[in-house]
């Protein structure tokens, strides 16, 4: 004779779910011998059997679902099968697993490649252009003073006006009779050769230097000699004390619209990319991994005005070199503007009349065509690689959707170890191991194989 309790009662066949206490019909049978623990057949009489679909026997401290039922002779006749889920789960509940999968707890950095993406694709567009200065027309100028007895050494900046007055006023003050006598050029290059202080001319097409707060000259000395603004010519030099320029630019940075729902790793490849665009360093993908836990991204540039090169430092801390500045060369005491030969022993050259963009563009140090302008990627010439640009400083975000997720019955990544009774719902182990006395070997070998290939802690 043994005791039962039968249930009408629905559940998972993987589930450690169990009755409630107060649930239940009690009722007396005997085990149909021989016998097994693990797929008992009990005879009962006098109940409807089949209104039952599990059973727990308070002998064998087990439950089990009801595979079938069958009468003969005024009896009934069932069937189990051992709940072996149910029956341990205090065991596998104190036990310790290593979890890859599981629908309460998430480890959101791992890549999880079980829900496959889409070819559905979505984006944003970062604009990082207000911590840089935009395009202006007639650009920046610096000079970069050398071995001026009566100035201060280093650049100099000035905007088109002035860069084309201090022209002008350099070329006709070498052939200012009044200032020099009668002395004859040869002689005069001797006394004063203005390229001789001027180590280099760069060109900025956008307004990379911030003149605020710097007090304008009226006055630059090219050795000995100076060149001073007028009425006529008005002239206002910067000096640039500091030796690099920084700018910056700090944004809100996209995240993959999954990511709250699926875990962070949403926001890294495949499923996400970034690409850093610049029409002065060309398009560069930034690596999602190091910005899986930034909200706001920062571009920083830093720029030397004497060379005109700049550094841009981006937000995976990838780093960049490129020549921002052009260098309008200098030979023989001339000045070589939109491939004119300037002479500071001739007269102004009618390119000035015009912008500094018209007058520079037939340079070929300065790209030699309008429509190179637009490239993105840095163009070299025979005076280094320099670049027009005026387009914005974006970074473009493309979001690939991932498809399928049923977490409440596949889980998501997890991949550490834990003790199963601080989970709920779905899990899945990888190679547990169950101990106890109670239990049999066949026992264990389904608990493990049922906690391997995934389970239901409830």
């Amino acid at each position: 004779m043994v005791h039962l309790k039968l249930y009408s009662f629905s559940k998972k066949r993987n589930s450690t779910k169990v009755p409630s206490s107060s649930a239940g019909t009690a009722y007396t049978g005997v085990i149909v011998e021989p016998t097994s623990v693990l797929d008992p057949i009990v005879k009962l009489e006098g109940i409807t059997a089949y209104n039952y679909n599990y059973v727990y026997i308070q002998e064998f401290s087990r439950y089990y679902f009801i595979n079938d039922w069958h009468t003969e002779n005024g009896f009934w006749f069932i069937n189990l099968t051992i709940d072996v889920l149910a029956s341990h789960k205090s065991t596998i509940g104190a036990s310790t697993q290593y979890v890859e999968r599981s629908a309460s707890k998430v480890n959101e950095y791992i890549v999880d490649t079980m829900f496959p993406s889409s070819g559905q694709i979505s984006g944003q567009v970062v604009e990082l252009s207000d911590g840089f200065d935009s395009f202006i027309e007639d650009g920046i100028f610096v000079l970069n003073i050398t071995g001026s007895s009566g100035a201060t050494l280093g650049p100099y900046a000035c905007d088109w006006t002035t860069f084309k007055n201090f022209v002008a006023e350099m070329t006709l003050k070498y052939d200012d009779d009044t200032f020099f006598g009668n002395i004859a050029d040869g002689i005069r290059n001797s006394i004063w050769k203005p390229f001789d202080h001027i180590g280099s001319v760069i060109w900025f097409p956008y307004d990379y230097i911030d003149l605020t707060g710097i007090t304008p000259l009226n006055r630059l000395y090219l050795g000995n000699i100076y060149i001073e603004s007028s009425t006529t010519r008005p002239m206002s030099f910067y000096h640039l004390t500091a030796p690099s320029l920084w700018q910056s630019s700090t944004e809100t940075l996209y995240k993959h619209p999954q990511a709250a729902t699926y875990g962070k790793y949403m926001n890294l490849k495949p499923f996400t990319q970034y690409i850093y665009h610049d029409s002065i360093f060309g398009d560069i993908e930034l690596d999602p991994l190091k910005m899986i836990d930034k909200t706001t991204v920062n571009v920083g540039k830093i720029t030397d005005p004497s060379t005109g090169l700049q550094i841009v430092n981006l937000p995976d801390g990838q780093t960049r070199v490129a020549q921002v500045g052009v260098l309008i060369p200098m030979e023989n005491n001339s000045l070589n503007i939109g491939g004119i030969l300037t002479s500071v022993a001739g007269t102004v050259a009618s390119a000035f009349t015009g912008g500094a963009a018209s007058a520079l563009a037939g340079s070929a140090s300065i790209l030699g065509a309008a429509d190179s302008a637009l490239q993105t990627t840095t163009s070299a010439s025979q005076s280094g690689s320099t670049i027009l640009c005026w387009s914005y400083i974006t970074i473009s975000c493309h979001f690939w959707n991932s498809v399928g997720h049923d977490a409440a019955n596949l889980g998501r990544a997890y991949c550490q170890t834990g003790q199963i009774n601080t989970f709920s719902g779905y899990l899945k182990c990888n190679k547990s191991h169950i101990e106890g006395g109670r239990l049999s070997s066949a026992e264990i070998d389904m608990i493990e194989s049922l906690m391997d290939s995934g389970f239901y802690y409830e």
